[in-house]
């Protein structure tokens, strides 16, 4: 029995991969994974290393929470690996990886008992984009001021006389008045 438990172990740890990169930029001499910084939006000016793919796979992590965080730390490692000094994230998602089951069935007297369980196993995904800013590059373009706006005097806005709801308007111009669609028990006329 211990040895199964080895092996299971051993298996998990092994299954799937961790982290991958596809290089699609210059890669630089490695650098800390805590120099790398992530970024929601690009910064204005920047170069692309890699694109980056990570999972919690063979992470000890239990909650959502602790396999987010493993799957950025490890999209970081990658990083940091390739030299990048940062990572534009495209996000991080649950992605089905298998499940796990377990059953049991008795016979006895020519009859059959059985029961069984099975569970979704779900990993959490991330990918992200490694790139390269210089040293200045995150900071945000300048804002151009705009122009000065002369000011005019303000126009005289017409006043609007509220309307009665006992004696409804009827429109005069350009709409002609058809017989047809005056409701004479309401005096009121349909527009099309």
């Amino acid at each position: 029995m211990k040895s199964i438990t080895i092996a299971v172990l051993a298996l998990l740890a092994l299954s799937g991969c961790t982290s991958s990169h596809i290089l699609v930029g210059q890669q630089r001499p490695a650098i800390s994974p805590s120099e790398v910084r992530l970024y929601l939006q690009p910064p204005a000016v920047y170069e692309n290393v890699a694109v980056l793919k990570s999972n919690n796979n063979a992470s000890f992590a239990i909650t959502s929470q602790q396999k987010t965080n493993k799957v950025v730390e490890r999209l970081r490692d990658e990083a940091a690996a390739l030299g990048a000094n940062g990572i534009l994230l495209q996000g991080v998602e649950d992605q089905y990886s298998g499940s796990v089951g377990f059953g049991n069935a008795f016979a006895s007297g020519g009859h059959i008992w059985g029961s069984g369980f099975s569970a979704a196993t779900f990993v959490k995904v991330g990918s992200g984009i490694a790139i390269h800013v210089p040293p200045g590059g995150d900071q945000v373009a300048a804002v151009q001021p705009v122009a000065a706006v002369a000011q005019t005097a303000p126009t005289a806005v017409p006043v609007v006389q509220p309307v009665s709801m006992a004696t409804p308007a009827i429109p005069t111009a350009p709409y002609e008045v058809d017989p047809a669609k005056r409701c004479d028990a309401c005096a009121r006329v349909q527009i099309p």
